[in-house]
């Protein structure tokens, strides 16, 4: 029976990752495998963050921006980035950069099963699979699925942030190539947050992404048509063609979930919480979080490390989730007077809960109250007559 000192179970972003910071690290030596039921061999998606500090995949970004466009019925701006950059990563470029480096590990293996049991017996992780039974000294584990969540609607919220993009080429030259539209409120909200994304690569190729932050999801066909309503009503595209599509589904959860669920095993990823509650970014999270294990690691022999999220930006989530679920349409004001009274760069800390208090207030002062005191009193409320059940 193989066995090994670290076994990641999930082979995306979050296990690519962490495999990856061990193979760089002093723990190069440790027996490492990966299971995941199949290999990433296509474009599957994208990641767009901002970020000051260099990350290890710079060389990777596929584009990269120092400035951002806002747009509503109303409102239409540009924000200068300074020290900020913008910057997207496709998924099949990262996923054949971290294949090549861990291939130059002979510590790593990589496994394509159906991963049917995980656990802990004997101090020691297993993970059952239709290959086989593969055991290890810790488990991280990123196989996120929601059917195994014992959710508690009348606590906590639960929406998703869902998408569908496309990358097309038109024949005139209509965008612009160093400035992306980060949100574009120009479609009917219909008591939801809407909006439409625009990543351009040239003036006239770019990425056009329709999101929505709601409890349902929509058929297929139904995001189709409001892209193309968007492209041919808004953006007045007679024709196009389209390259490449991308969709997606990410939770936006504030149930807390366990990092630790049990003596040797580590939640990774979003099953980690790493997934921003309110936005949905995760891969600079993920980062971090994989560096913190790694050093964990290195330092105590074991993966257990403090994680750094402030309280009260864990209720500004909580705040602002339930406005979105309430109150949807409200978004675009808030957002506009948002993006309309700070600099774009206080915006990111405070997204990223790396603010100070005073921008913090700032912030706060600059929106409407009205739809936050109202979420304040509603939280209070239902959390209260959980407590008293």
């Amino acid at each position: 029976m193989p066995k090994y000192d670290y076994i990641i179970a999930g082979g995306g972003c979050a296990g690519l990752s962490l495999a990856y910071q061990i193979s760089r690290s002093k723990l190069r030596n440790k027996k490492v495998l990966i299971i995941d039921k199949s290999v990433k061999n296509t474009n599957d998606r994208t990641w767009s963050f901002w970020h000051q500090e260099a990350t290890h995949f710079d060389h990777l970004f596929y584009r990269q921006w120092q400035q951002i466009r806002f747009i509503n019925q109303e409102y239409n701006e540009v924000h200068e980035l300074k020290d900020w950059r913008y910057s997207m990563l496709r998924g099949i470029d990262f996923y054949e950069y971290i294949y090549e480096e861990l291939a130059q590990n002979p510590n790593i293996d990589k496994l394509y099963a159906t991963i049917e049991e995980l656990g802990e017996e004997d101090e020691r992780v297993f993970v059952q699979t239709n290959e086989g039974r593969y055991e290890g000294d810790w488990l991280f584990n990123s196989c996120f699925k929601d059917e195994a969540l014992a959710k508690e609607p009348a606590r906590y919220h639960y929406l998703l942030q869902h998408f569908l993009g496309w990358v097309i080429e038109v024949e005139e030259d209509i965008f612009t190539p160093d400035c992306p539209t980060m949100f574009d409120f120009r479609t009917q909200q219909a008591e939801e947050v809407r909006f439409l994304y625009t990543l351009p690569f040239s003036k006239n190729k770019a990425l056009v992404e329709y999101t929505i932050f709601g409890r349902e999801l929509y058929t297929q066909d139904f995001y189709e048509k409001e892209l193309k309503q968007y492209l041919e009503a808004v953006l007045k595209l007679k024709s196009y063609k389209i390259h490449e599509v991308e969709k997606g589904c990410i939770p936006m959860y504030d149930h807390p979930f366990e990092t630790f669920p049990s003596p040797r095993t580590v939640h990774i990823g979003t099953l980690g919480g790493r997934a921003k509650p309110s936005t949905g970014y995760a891969f600079l999270r993920i980062q971090e979080q994989s560096r913190q294990l790694v050093k964990a690691l290195l330092e105590t022999g074991k993966p257990q490390y403090t994680i750094q999220d402030y309280s009260r930006y864990q209720y500004y989530d909580t705040l602002l989730l339930n406005i979105l679920r309430d109150k949807g349409d409200r978004i675009s004001d808030i957002f506009t007077e948002m993006f309309k009274n700070n600099p774009i760069q206080r915006i990111f800390r405070f997204l990223d809960a790396s603010a100070s208090p005073y921008d913090d207030f700032r912030i706060m002062w600059s929106v409407p109250w009205q739809p936050f005191l109202e979420a304040i009193w509603k939280t209070r409320k239902q959390r209260s007559r959980v407590e008293t059940q």
